[in-house]
């Protein structure tokens, strides 16, 4: 199990990255616009 959870791991902490990222952006542009 500790093999496969470190194949899957990286990516997975990507995608977060990359979600989290995106509603930063989406929540800074409400932001400007309000």
């Amino acid at each position: 199990k500790k093999e496969f959870e470190k194949k899957i791991a990286p990516p997975t902490l990507l995608l977060y990255v990359d979600a989290g990222k995106e509603t930063m952006v989406k929540r800074l542009l409400n932001r400007g616009e309000t």
